[in-house]
């Protein structure tokens, strides 16, 4: 009897142990899901964040830096061009400034010598043989003379001015106000980031209509990961992502689950996961696969 109360426990033991492994085992699906979901994903250009680089005058390009796909900082040249109406302006400009600074020098030789004049003139009027009339005439000159040269001055200024201002709206820069504006049509990187379209090449013909280059901004990033449907519960707007890439191996890039995207194909087996991740230093380039993983709900 003994023998057999001790049995009798034995098995009372073991059906609680079998029990509750069969309680853990039909709970186990909703208590124990992964605490993320792992995909492979994928970054993309954001959306509305492409720079069309004009040229401002017509020309040909004669020095072509852009490369696809290469990063570019702000104002970094991408492309040099010899423009036929740049350099016909600046001739323009030129021959302007040659005249008037040749008018300059005649009327600063004008005022010397009405000065001169006035000196002697004034010196006859003391001694008796000049009349006062002609002393008056002679001051007269020199006013004039000092009226007109102060005119051509400011005319000088104001030709400097739109020297400079025509040199800053193409994008060359002068040292000097006096310096001849050059004849070779800088294109510089309107804001940072990748080139993602040529239309020229070196020796290409430029218009202005046209984009010689498209420049996208990667200070955002998409990244895109597909899942399969069956995921789609675990998923949703707000959940926290981050992601890794092989070619940036020491970088943890983080963010937000911003929308799902399904196909209109009812028999799709997948939909797309789209997240920004913020990308200040621009290490993330578009084309970039890597490891992504999403916290679940």
């Amino acid at each position: 009897m003994l023998g057999s109360g001790k049995s009798l426990r034995r098995l009372r033991k073991l059906a609680r142990v079998v029990l509750l492994t069969i309680s853990t085992s039909v709970l186990s699906p909703a208590l124990c899901l992964a605490a993320t979901i792992a995909a492979d994903g994928r970054i993309e250009q954001s959306d509305n964040t492409s720079f069309h680089v004009h040229a401002m005058l017509p020309g040909s390009v004669c020095q072509d830096n852009a490369v696809i796909g290469k990063y570019y900082h702000k104002g970094d040249l991408l492309a040099e061009m010899e423009s036929a109406e740049l350099v016909r302006q600046s001739a323009d400009l030129l021959s302007q400034r040659e005249e008037l600074e040749m008018s300059i020098r005649k009327r600063e030789s004008a005022g010397r010598v009405a000065k001169s004049a006035l000196a002697r003139i004034q010196q006859l009027v003391k001694e008796g043989i000049a009349a006062e009339k002609v002393l008056q005439q002679a001051e007269e000159d020199v006013r004039t003379a000092a009226e007109d040269l102060e005119d051509l001055n400011e005319q000088r200024v104001r030709l400097e001015n739109e020297c400079q201002t025509l040199a800053t709206m193409y994008g060359v820069k002068l040292e000097d106000p006096k310096q001849q504006i050059p004849s070779k049509l800088p294109l510089r990187a309107p804001n940072s980031g990748v080139i993602i379209a040529k239309n020229v090449s070196l020796g290409d013909r430029v218009t202005v209509d046209e984009a010689a280059y498209v420049l996208a901004s990667i200070s955002d990033v998409n990244l895109k990961i597909i899942l399969p449907v069956i995921e789609q519960h675990h998923v949703a707007i707000g959940q926290h992502v981050s992601f890794w890439c092989q070619q940036l191996p020491r970088k943890n890039f983080v963010g937000d689950i911003d929308s799902l995207t399904f196909s209109n194909d009812c028999s799709s087996s997948h939909f797309t996961v789209n997240v920004t991740l913020k990308n200040p230093q621009a290490a993330l380039r578009p084309g970039m696969t890597g490891q992504a993983k999403i916290s679940v709900k």
